[in-house]
């Protein structure tokens, strides 16, 4: 565009960016699994399953199909109240109640009364790094 002969030429340009509704540490569902984003970089998202802690990328050119599940301040924290090899019983926040999770290698070394984070997503409750 010129506006007359002095000036110089000028073009502009329109860029389109698609920003993700979620940020690291939210809670996502992609390919059926709940994955907690870890990082997020210009080509891919990287999350980690909550339900057997493995790591997943996940192309950003597929953040359609990823859907927002929990925000991270949506993340409780809670007290272990009894622990087995195979067991870890926590108070649920929201009524007090007792629940029964399955001991995962992160918590084997956390004793009774320590606080472990939470997340409740389709009312079952994940353990949380």
């Amino acid at each position: 565009m010129k506006t007359n002969l002095l000036e110089k030429v000028f073009y502009r340009i329109w860029i389109s960016i698609r920003i993700p509704e979620f940020e690291i540490d939210d809670f996502i569902k992609y390919d059926n699994k709940i994955l907690q984003v870890k990082d997020i970089d210009k080509n891919r998202v990287v999350g980690i399953d909550i339900s057997n802690h493995k790591r997943h990328t996940i192309p950003l050119k597929e953040s359609e199909d990823i859907i927002l599940l929990k925000k991270s301040d949506e993340i409780e924290t809670t007290t272990i109240i009894s622990k087995s090899p195979s067991n870890i019983q926590i108070l649920d926040p929201a009524d007090y109640s007792a629940v029964d999770l399955d001991m995962i290698d992160e918590f084997k070394a956390s004793n009774i009364g320590d606080e472990v984070k939470i997340i409740k997503i389709n009312n079952y409750i994940y353990l949380i790094k």
